[in-house]
């Protein structure tokens, strides 16, 4: 299962890149938390790895998600650019422009199964579903990628499935064992996931093995 990671910060987002991760992806929720403009942001982004970049469009109108697109790929040069869609008409309407730019989509915010079905139908590169959010809100997110998965392969898609919205180390595990071809995560939830106390203290034991025999 590949592991992409969830901007949080222009310092982790560099840390990130110290570890077996496949990409990054934002939203503009997140964006806003920095307290600086959005061109800027970005801008920053373009120069931090070489990484795949993922970017949320805002609109849900076709022509104002093509001028959002034509932004970010303006300024995007230095990594491979995946514009997230958010589920609606709009977006179904804008994937063909997309398409002709020679980039990849990534269709965010779904959190049904139907929403699955009707989005595999375009054949885009990323389906994000929000595992956290449909848990939230009565759902169960687990079941969902077990369904959505079971539907690709019934059907032979090949969309990568990812579980965003993941906000546990149990959640990573949990979306992994349901067959999620990848997982959207924090960079807390990464350093998380590489904890052990069993593992810690294998390493001590092997520095004080070491030790020994490093004075004989």
């Amino acid at each position: 299962m590949e592991i992409w990671i969830a901007f949080s910060s222009f310092d982790e987002m560099e840390k990130a890149h110290d570890y077996p991760i496949k990409g990054v992806l934002t939203n503009p929720t997140v964006i806003s938390v920095l307290e600086m403009n959005w061109k800027k942001a970005v801008t920053r982004m373009n120069e931090i790895g070489n990484l795949p970049l993922g970017l949320q469009v805002v609109s849900t109108q076709k022509d104002e998600m093509i001028e959002e697109i034509d932004a970010f790929n303006r300024i995007i040069d230095k990594k491979r650019l995946i514009i997230k869609l958010p589920f609606c008409p709009g977006a179904l309407q804008v994937i063909p422009f997309i398409k002709k730019l020679g980039l990849e989509v990534n269709m965010a915010a779904i959190c049904t199964f139907t929403q699955a079905i009707v989005a595999l139908e375009t054949d885009i590169e990323y389906l994000s579903i929000y595992v956290g959010r449909v848990t939230d809100g009565g759902g169960d997110g687990i079941q969902l990628i077990r369904q959505i998965k079971d539907y690709v392969h019934r059907f032979q898609k090949s969309t990568v499935i990812m579980a965003a919205s993941i906000r546990t180390v149990k959640q990573l595990e949990e979306v992994a064992l349901a067959g999620a071809d990848a997982a959207v995560i924090t960079f807390n939830v990464l350093e998380e996931a590489m904890k052990s106390r069993l593992t810690v203290e294998s390493i001590e034991k092997f520095s004080a093995d070491w030790s020994k025999i490093a004075r004989l």
